[in-house]
């Protein structure tokens, strides 16, 4: 069964083709700068190196109508049509709160989405519009939404309801919005995976530094805060926003000097230092600290940064050998660290996909 896997934010659009009788990644790409100028499209088949595609990206329709070209394309694509895709799976960002961990996207479903995003404030509803592109042009093809949200819901009613009074919370369904919860949740399943040792038995941090960042406490296999970093107006255009679009691939990378990049790193990284800090006194300590995400996975600087004060007063020991590296999924701790320190890729596409097919194959 082949599970088409969508996540967006503002002007770009993630893409993976998964073959779920392995889960292995048949083709994978990203349209980037839909509605603006200079748009392109880079695609790969499993194995193969990316292709960029110029192309004039004006909406999500036109971003759509490419990746199925691209998909079913003689030289480039894995499948012969898009029927063969037997369901697609989206990611839902966390105001969409009311939905389950995993809902078919009905016409229900898009009217409480629309409502939600008429009744709220959302900085970015491109997911809504890339949902309704699909519904459009691909008709027959079952989608189901994903939400962010589920994985924060874990947590104690104090956590996902603090710092909002308790009778506005009842009377108008609030509680804190959740960035990044899918990648979380995949980041202590990797973690479970890579030290052969349940999630239920660890409590583990984790730092999705990227596009959105967030920082997440699970303890015993449940969430028990997340923190989304620089996540107030002002803050995210200050360290996310450049030239009017949001950045993807450069967010600290190959960021050595930051004087003159619109970007301060020491502050961003004091942010999630100080969650860390937070996070393991709240739990009462820390077994792992993961790193994912772009910067999480690709900035040594960034990394570096969080990391040296660490040593000094949580008794981790860091290769810094190892931290060099930027490509692999690894354990950058030395042995004798009191806290393990993982770097592991983001692959919210493949929880995506997972939970999509668990509901095509009831």
């Amino acid at each position: 069964m082949m599970i088409l896997a969508i996540k967006t934010s503002n002007c770009f659009l993630s893409y993976k083709l998964f073959d779920m009788a392995d889960e292995r990644i048949l083709a994978k790409g990203k349209c980037y700068r839909i509605g603006l100028s200079d748009s392109f499209i880079i695609h790969a088949k499993s194995d193969c190196d990316f292709i960029v595609i110029e192309k004039d990206i004006y909406n999500f329709d036109l971003a759509v109508q490419e990746v199925m070209k691209v998909l079913t394309s003689a030289d480039n694509g894995v499948i012969p049509d898009i029927g063969s895709i037997a369901a697609i799976g989206h990611h839902i960002i966390p105001d969409v709160d009311k939905l389950d961990e995993c809902t078919i996207i009905n016409d229900n479903v898009i009217s409480e989405i629309n409502e939600c995003i008429i009744n709220s404030e959302l900085y970015d509803a491109s997911f809504f519009e890339c949902i309704k592109a699909f519904k459009r042009i691909t008709p027959n093809i079952p989608m189901f939404a994903i939400s962010d949200n589920a994985f924060l819901k874990t947590a104690s009613n104090y956590d996902v309801y603090r710092n909002i009074a308790s009778d506005i919370s009842k009377k108008h369904d609030l509680c804190k919005a959740a960035l990044q919860g899918i990648s979380h949740r995949y980041a202590a399943q990797k973690t479970a995976e890579i030290l052969n040792c349940p999630t239920k038995d660890m409590k583990i941090i984790s730092c999705h530094l990227g596009l959105q960042p967030s920082i997440c406490a699970i303890k015993n296999g449940r969430c028990i805060d997340m923190t989304n970093v620089a996540f107030q107006t002002g803050d995210r255009a200050k360290y996310i926003v450049r030239n009017g679009y949001f950045l993807e691939a450069l967010d600290f990378i190959d960021i050595n000097d930051t004087s003159n990049s619109g970007y301060d790193m020491d502050e961003y990284c004091n942010h999630v230092k100080k969650a860390i800090a937070e996070y393991m006194t709240v739990m009462g300590g820390l077994d792992v600290l993961v790193f994912t995400s772009v910067s999480g996975e690709k900035s040594i600087p960034v990394r570096e940064n969080i990391l040296k004060e660490m040593e000094e007063y949580t008794g981790v020991l860091i290769d810094w050998t190892k931290n060099e590296n930027r490509e692999n999924e690894l354990i950058i701790s030395l042995d004798e660290s009191k806290i393990k320190v993982l770097v592991i890729q983001e692959n919210a596409e493949l929880a995506i996909a997972k939970e999509t097919y668990k509901l095509c194959a009831v």
